[in-house]
């Protein structure tokens, strides 16, 4: 349709039909638009409703509001119909299934539980996908499973169906509340409430009476049918009328469109205030909220108790009536579903009630300027209160058989009133009681009362058997007795109590605020009219048109004098020179670069809806749900009522950090309201306890502001006050007292405090705050924080099982004649030249393979062979499945194929690269390729075999592998043949470095990631995680003998020893919060010590023998390491490698090389900034082991946060395996 006029105060409209099937609504006056922003990333284009905008949900005319209210009501009901219709055919059910009544109230029970899931998951789900989403899915369901259960052939089939059922159309329950309130504003909404508060009570009413004659007449089947069929249509019809109402959906579709149309970058208001809406974050807050204030607000406990007891007590009558008029009358299920209808007329009479309420309370709104407080919302409650209590002790006594049956029939009239008077007025009170959290209160009311629903008839049929009917009656007639005075506690003392519960009181303390901006607002509306109308009288004066004109004529003069003034001053505020600043800390707009339309007026209510979250104003009562968002207690739109700035934190922080001097043009970190985030600072000192900052976008002057340094204290307490007390703490407790809230981050940063914990830790050269920036000094703790893992918590798991555990209980015990696969399924033994493997899975070993040994005495195939002697030591290795076993002696190793035929050929080898050592340890790694040989003398290390050619393929390799010229007889790399070049870039290394106990741990970057002991040269020993090339890539089948580059070793991380410390710990400050933090440090003295090295190459694992010590049993100690991570090493890989390839180009000269002087820019030291400070990676020491570890487990465990927060550290000994949890604070 063609557009109208703005000024007519209509909206433009849109077909309705068009409406539902596109939620955008975009037409050429929301495509010409002028939003905020400039439609870039960093300044989107902020999607708003515009005037009179055709899609906003507050806009449509009241018969089509209606229409809708009543459509989504009747939804409501239909499902509430669902719940109690069932009971129609209870005595068929029971007949044909064979089962007892309380199995058969299963199914009302397993329903009723299902309305818990609505505002867990749908009412969250629905601000994400929106509400019309939500309904064609979930009534979709709730209609196919109504119509399986038609066709159950059991009973549990019937009641599994029942759950479903009730699980997805639990959905309109809670959305339909929110469809209303998107429509309605907070003060006209009253009646549209009354109708949808009075649907779950009206249905379960209904229900009995339609189930009742249906049941009786054509049977439980058709009874389940009639609920398809009723569910059905009411779901077509709602696919087809009812469109998307809620708002952040509707504009994130219009934002989404108009990206697409235009190519600029829109964002919706919501998306720019709250941030992005995620499934995690809003599922998180969902099912996490309504516990809290469920169990920490008394209030909110109170009143869900009254509600669900009343709600139990409606269910319950579901059961006790069939006993009542169908057992003791004899009336049909038809005739006594009738006995429902005292109840449903007294709902209808609560619904006209509510009409005059709503008028009444209107009037009590507008005495308060629509800040009513909450209690004047109890009176219908306690009205109803009242009246509950009444209706059920007037039925208990009344349901004699020998009594007339319209006592008993006509008690549920005031039942029914006072139940949605109680209903309505509970609701209405908590939403004003909590109107910031009223989402989550109303989500907590629902699953208690729906649980409470769900008990009650389980244990109505036994109660009223051992009771009678009139006891049993009686008995929730005391109960909801027992609630009466809560209404009218709350009513007296509700001011009082809500200021003692602690989100009470901030929903309170929300509201003044909100109060006082509105009062503000108005008084600045009444200032500019008045204004407004003295400028309409001067004009109206102004009778001579030339005097107009000259009159004109100066003021534009004048207009053209202030716009000089005004550049001038934000020229000299560039040059840093400005010195004006708004009284009173406002900040005003000096000059912009478009226009901007003016404000809208405050609102005079909270008009956010109740049924969805608002995590803007609350996420700062949950701190599990800060978001990326603006600071304040108010929401963006709110905040802009005032006109001072409000920023937050991170940005305060940022200008605190860039200290006192002029570090030129910032981009804006935080937020600072009403400004994009690619604004610029910059920062004057202003005397010693604050900083001017001067904000820019695009090239205009926009805030000036101050940022103080008392707001930087935790405690207000004197800055000289704070620093002594952060002295006292160590290094660890300083880190999570930072963490604690963004005051004492701020009071952690201060420079002397930041330099007295950095002198604590191992860095060198010492720290002095007066050689350093703030900035410097912070990254330089961030820095040290990370690299020595203050932040880390290490929690310790469930021991289990070694692989020796299990063969030492059958007798199997651990010695130099028995070996066993890691998971201790296989386990083989040597005894008198005998090879045993057994299979140690059960109880008892069973004998899988038997051969003889391959030695002199039966020699199979060609030499070497093993010498056998009563005093023969072997050392044996077991392949990960249990096929190979691998037999050393001195220098000779055999590997036997144990699954092979007994009088099968072995592969004999004997090691001459052993020469003048003695192996003593045997190990298959890299899936059985490699064979890992460790020799006696230094801790010297031999690789035998090839790796495969996919370091991801899980195929094992087998004997044909190690008789191959790839095999056995392949030394794939020798420890005492890998070195560092004798120098590069002009400078000497250190003067022949050994490496011992090396250890390959993964592939990276053509070659493989290696841990070791690095001895000798100008260095104490230490620990090193080095990187060493492969000659080539192997890619042939079979492979071809592939080796590393002894030469081509880069030491990427430097692991620090107990000798080799003594240069950081000599600088760190003596004394308990000192370096004694880090003293139980690896001797690097072991030979051959275990390593284990995390997937991101953050973490770095070692075990080493504990030789400080004389023990009677060998000892272990573990060490974790913090490393760069997976970027950073390959970067540094990277440079390394260029350095040597400079260094050995041809290009340069002798001299060039020698003076530093290549040709690539490289060589250049100036043209690389060096560091100022080294922090010393000191390890972090675990726990003692018993026994030696034989393997080491690092694994990532998913706690839903970044990767590789946390990770589990496993090490298995021969007996047992100790396990950590380290994660990240």
């Amino acid at each position: 349709m063609a557009d109208k006029d703005v000024e007519s105060g209509k909206p433009q409209q849109i077909n309705h039909f068009k409406q539902v099937f596109d939620q955008a609504g975009v037409t050429s006056r929301v495509e010409e638009y002028d939003y905020d922003g400039s439609g870039t990333d960093d300044d989107p284009y902020v999607v708003a409703w515009i005037d009179n905008d055709p899609r906003n949900p507050m806009l449509y005319s009241q018969p089509k509001k209606w229409f809708l209210t009543m459509v989504v009501a009747i939804a409501t009901l239909a499902v509430a119909f669902v719940s109690s219709a069932y009971s129609g055919g209870a005595n068929q059910i029971i007949r044909e299934f064979g089962c007892s009544q309380e199995i058969y109230t299963l199914g009302i029970s397993f329903f009723v539980l299902g309305f818990a899931i609505g505002p867990l998951l749908w009412a969250p789900l629905s601000e994400i996908f929106g509400r019309q989403v939500l309904y064609a899915i979930t009534y979709g369901f709730l209609t196919a499973f109504n119509a399986g259960a038609a066709g159950s052939n059991n009973i549990a089939t019937l009641i599994v169906l029942r759950f479903f059922a009730g699980a997805f159309g639990s959905s309109p329950l809670t959305n339909a509340g929110g469809v209303i309130a998107d429509m309605f504003p907070a003060r006209e909404r009253g009646l549209a409430m009354s109708l949808f508060a009075a649907a779950p009570f009206m249905g379960p009413v209904l229900g009995p009476i339609v189930g009742g004659f249906v049941g009786e007449t054509i049977g439980w089947r058709w009874v389940e049918g009639v609920m398809a069929i009723f569910t059905g249509v009411l779901w077509i019809i709602g696919m087809f009328v009812i469109p998307e109402t809620y708002p952040p959906v509707i504009q994130r579709q219009r934002a989404k469109k108009l990206s697409k149309m235009t190519g600029k970058v829109y964002r919706s208001r919501a998306d720019v205030d709250q941030g992005p809406t995620t499934l995690g974050h809003v599922m998180k807050t969902s099912l996490s909220r309504p516990w809290v204030l469920l169990f920490r607000e008394p209030i909110v406990f109170l009143l869900s108790i009254y509600m669900a007891i009343i709600y139990g007590t409606l269910y319950m009558l579901f059961s006790a009536f069939p006993i009542v008029y169908q057992q003791n009358r004899g009336w049909s299920p038809g005739i006594g579903g009738l006995a429902f209808l005292g109840v449903a007329v007294g709902m209808i009479l609560a619904v006209i009630f509510s009409i005059w309420e709503n008028t009444r309370y209107a009037k009590v709104s507008d005495e308060y300027n629509g800040f009513a407080p909450p209690e004047t919302r109890l009176t219908i409650c306690i009205v109803g209160g009242v009246s509950i209590p009444i209706g059920l002790f007037w039925f208990a006594w009344t349901n004699y058989p020998s009594i007339h049956w319209m006592a008993s029939i006509a008690a549920g009239v005031p039942f029914g009133f006072g139940m949605v008077l109680v209903f309505l007025g509970i609701m209405n009170y908590l939403i004003d009681a909590y109107t910031i959290f009223a989402a989550s209160v109303l989500a907590a009311n629902a699953v208690l009362r729906s649980l409470f629903g769900a008990a009650f008839p389980l244990f109505t049929t036994q109660m009223y058997n051992n009771l009678g009917i009139h006891w049993a009656s009686t008995i929730p007639a005391f109960l909801a007795l027992a609630c009466v005075p809560f209404p009218f506690l709350f009513y007296k003392f509700g001011p009082k109590i809500r200021v003692n519960c602690k989100y009470a009181k901030e929903a309170a303390d929300f509201m003044q605020k909100m109060q006082a901006q509105q009062e503000s607002g108005s008084d600045d509306e009444d200032s500019q009219e008045n204004e407004k109308d003295d400028s309409q009288n001067q004009q109206r004066n102004a009778s001579d048109s030339d005097a107009t004109a000259i009159a004109d004529e100066e003021r534009a003069d004048r207009r053209k004098e202030r716009q000089e003034e005004r550049e001038e001053e934000e020229q000299e505020a560039i040059d840093m020179s400005y010195e004006a600043e708004p009284e009173g800390g406002r900040f005003e707009r000096i000059r912009t670069n478009r226009s901007r339309r003016p404000s809208m007026q405050g609102a005079k209510s909270y008009e956010h809806n109740p049924f969805d979250l608002d995590r803007v104003n609350t996420r700062e009562s949950f701190r599990g749900e800060r978001r990326n968002s603006n600071a304040g207690g108010l929401s963006r739109s709110s905040s802009k009522m005032s006109k001072t700035s409000k920023i937050n934190y991170a940005f305060e922080l940022e200008v605190w950090l860039t200290g006192e001097s002029r570090p030129g043009v910032l981009r804006l970190r935080g937020r600072v309201d009403g400004l994009p985030a690619s604004s610029r600072f910059h920062v004057q000192p202003d005397g010693a306890a604050q900083r001017r900052v001067f904000i820019m976008s695009n090239n205009s002057l926009e805030r000036v502001l101050t940022v103080h340094q008392s707001s930087m204290g935790s405690t207000r307490l004197p800055l000289e006050l704070q620093q002594q007390v952060f002295s006292y703490l160590d290094a660890r407790s300083f880190w999570a007292t930072r963490n604690v809230c963004k005051w004492w981050r701020f009071a952690s940063v201060e420079s002397v405090t930041l330099a007295k914990q950095l002198q604590k830790l191992p860095i060198v050269p010492s720290v002095d705050a007066r050689r350093s920036s703030p900035r410097e000094l912070q990254d330089l703790f961030l820095e040290a924080a990370y690299t020595l893992m203050l932040g880390v918590r290490v929690e310790r798991e469930a021991d289990e099982d070694g692989s020796f555990s299990a063969q030492k209980q059958m007798g199997l015990l651990p010695g130099p004649q028995i070996s066993a696969t890691r998971s201790g399924d296989c386990t083989v033994t040597i005894n008198d030249r005998t090879i045993a493997l057994f299979d140690t899975t059960g109880n008892t070993p069973r004998v899988l393979t038997q051969r003889r040994l391959n030695d002199l005495k039966e020699t199979v195939g060609n030499g070497p062979w093993l010498k056998v002697t009563p005093t023969s030591y072997h050392e044996l290795a077991l392949s990960s499945d249990g096929r190979l076993l691998a037999i050393a002696q001195e220098r000779t190793i055999q590997i036997y194929d144990l699954s092979a035929e007994p009088d099968s050929f072995t592969v004999n080898e004997y090691i001459s690269s052993a020469a003048g050592h003695y192996i003593c340890g045997l190990d298959f790694e890299q899936n059985d390729h490699t064979l890992r040989v460790r020799l006696s003398g230094k801790g010297a290390v031999l690789y035998l075999g090839t790796p495969p050619a996919d370091s991801k393929s899980e195929r094992k390799a087998d004997i044909e592998h190690w008789k191959s010229k790839s095999g056995l007889r392949h030394v794939f790399l020798d420890s005492n043949l890998i070195s560092l070049p004798a120098s590069y870039n002009g400078e000497s290394v250190d003067t022949s470095p050994r490496f011992s106990g090396l250890q390959l741990l993964q592939p990276f970057e053509n070659g493989y990631l290696f841990g070791a002991q690095k001895h000798g040269g100008d260095m104490s020993s230490h620990y090193i995680l080095g990187h060493v090339r492969c000659s080539a890539l192997c890619t042939s089948t079979p492979c071809l003998p592939l080796s590393v580059e002894p030469e081509s070793v880069v030491i990427l991380s430097r692991l620090e020893s107990f000798l080799s410390a003594w240069d950081y710990t000599l600088n760190g400050s003596s004394g308990d919060s000192g370096m004694g933090l880090w003293e139980n440090m690896p001797s690097c003295h072991e030979h051959h010590p275990s390593y284990a090295l995390s997937k991101d190459m953050r973490t770095f694992v070692l075990a080493e023998r504990d030789k400080k010590r004389i023990r009677p049993v060998p000892l272990s100690q573990l060490f974790v390491y913090r490393l760069p991570g997976v970027s950073r090493l390959r970067k540094s890989l990277q440079e390394e490698e260029q350095k040597r390839t400079v260094w050995r180009s041809p290009a340069a000269s002798f001299l060039d090389r020698l003076e530093g002087n290549g040709r690539n820019a490289v060589t250049d030291k100036s043209a690389r900034p060096e560091q100022k400070h080294s922090v010393g990676r000191i390890p972090l020491c675990l726990s003692t082991i018993q026994g030696v570890v034989y393997e080491l487990k690092l694994d990532e465990v998913d706690t839903g946060e970044s990767p590789g927060n946390t990770i589990m550290l496993t090490a298995s000994a021969a007996e047992t395996s100790k396990r950590w949890m380290l994660s990240q604070m």
